[in-house]
């Protein structure tokens, strides 16, 4: 007999059926705790990734802030420009903060409905 080959009888085809009823019962919990995990960690993913961005973008602002010959010859310039960078900075990484926040409470909720 090959493992490919169906053996079953009228015995203990109900008994399997039963078995694998009661499997798929209990372990569907487990499974849809997994997909809001899942689903969370996606999001935060994506939160992270957003963040990553606004840092790229200030990199590059900054490069592009030393590289100009006119805001190098002036403080007030380049300190504003900094500053603006700085500002955007912050307000992303509180905008990380918040999204952390939120994402925390919906995770325990989902979890609690799932239960």
């Amino acid at each position: 007999m090959t493992p490919t080959t169906k053996h079953s009888s009228s015995a203990t085809a109900p008994l399997t059926q039963l078995w694998l009823e009661q499997w798929q019962a209990t372990n569907a919990p487990a499974a849809r705790v997994q997909l809001q995990w899942l689903k969370a960690m996606n999001q935060i993913i994506e939160s992270e990734a957003t963040f990553m961005l606004a840092c790229l973008n200030a990199n590059l602002r900054i490069g592009e802030c030393m590289l100009d010959p006119d805001r190098l010859r002036s403080d007030t310039a380049l300190n504003d420009c900094y500053e603006e960078i700085m500002n955007e900075v912050a307000e992303a990484s509180l905008a990380r903060l918040d999204k952390v926040t939120e994402l925390s409470h919906e995770f325990r909720r989902q979890l609690w409905e799932e239960l």
